[in-house]
């Protein structure tokens, strides 16, 4: 799926996926992604990836989730989209390889392991879907373009509401 590509390139080249490599998310930025990210995969009905958010989080993730993630789970609801038909196709499309890289650079505040099962769940989506788009090709690519957009969505809200931290530097004549 080369829209699986595409994404997981744009994604590399964002501030905050940076700095999730490199474990400089606070805290409660972490917290804010693995939420958004557990929030976004909901429609897959997939309920060891909640276990696993909790689980990570010590809670349920917050309830509101950004302005992408409640209008792609909306036009999914609104659209009668069963979840045996929208997991395969959306986990595919948000679980890249960044999401193992985040993990790993997850720091020692935190585990990742959230993110190691949402991109565990997205390599094997990926595989049951090159099996299975024989029959309905058409809606699995329209619903992973939408998850595409969906997770830029997300990426673009954790950049504004967490920015990176500005350095202040004062100089003075010696």
């Amino acid at each position: 799926m080369r829209l699986r590509l595409e994404l997981d390139r744009t994604l590399r080249t964002r501030p905050f996926v940076s700095r999730s490599f490199r474990g400089a998310l606070s805290p409660g930025a972490y917290r804010d992604l693995v939420a958004q990210l557990a929030a976004l995969a909901e429609p897959s009905g997939d309920r060891s990836l909640a276990r696993a958010a909790v689980s990570e989080l010590g809670a349920p993730p917050h309830p509101e989730p950004c302005a992408a993630t409640a209008l792609f789970k909306g036009a999914i609801l609104e659209a009668g989209i069963c979840p045996r038909v929208a997991g395969p196709p959306l986990l595919a499309a948000i679980g890249t390889s960044w999401l193992l890289k985040a993990s790993q650079g997850s720091g020692s505040l935190r585990r990742g392991e959230f993110l190691e099962e949402l991109y565990a769940r997205g390599k094997s989506s990926l595989e049951r879907l090159r099996h299975e788009l024989a029959g309905n090709a058409d809606e699995s690519y329209a619903l992973a373009e939408l998850a595409r957009g969906a997770m830029l969505g997300v990426a673009t809200y954790l950049e504004l509401a967490w920015p990176p931290p500005v350095v202040h530097v004062e100089l003075s004549p010696s």
